[in-house]
Formats: structure tokens, sequence, C-alpha cells
């Protein structure tokens, strides 16, 4: 009996982990395409005052940034997930 206790209670904290692992994840994934993404922005707009073109540096520079998060972003989880897989 006490042995199912233990088991049901590792289970419970198992999934309680799980949930917090996953949201925690799910903003650092956020973030991690956020941020390059503002920093296009920023970059872009600093280099459209001083040096316009036929094209707009900002635009280009926030789809650069957001790409470059996205890329981190699937080889961060990649990472995670073999990591995960390792552990079971």
């Amino acid at each position: 009996m006490k042995d199912m206790d233990a088991e049901d209670e590792r289970r419970k904290e198992e999934v309680r982990h799980s949930w917090d692992i996953s949201f925690l994840r799910f903003g650092t994934l956020g973030f991690m395409v956020m941020v390059p993404a503002l920093i296009g922005a920023i970059l872009g707009a600093l280099l459209d005052a001083a040096a316009p073109g036929p094209f707009s540096w900002t635009l280009a520079l926030i789809v650069l940034g957001a790409a470059g998060g996205v890329f981190l972003s699937w080889s961060w989880m990649a990472k995670e997930i073999k990591h995960s897989n390792e552990i079971k």
C-alpha cells in the first residue's frame, strides 16, 4: 500500500514538474524570438536614420532577427528534447 502511495505521489510531482517546465520553456522561446527581433528593430531604425536607402533597414533587420531567434529556439528545443529522452 505504501508503494502505491509513493508511486502516486511521484506521478503527481512529475506532472507538476512537467507543467512548470513547459510553462518556462514557452516563455523562454518567446524571448528567444522577441529579443533578436527588437534588437533588429533598434539597429534598423538607427541605420535608417544614418544611412537611408531604397529599402527599409528596420524591416530587413526585424525579419533577420526573428529568423535568427526562430533558429535559436529550434536548436534549443531540439537539445532539450534530446536531453529529456536521455533521462527517460
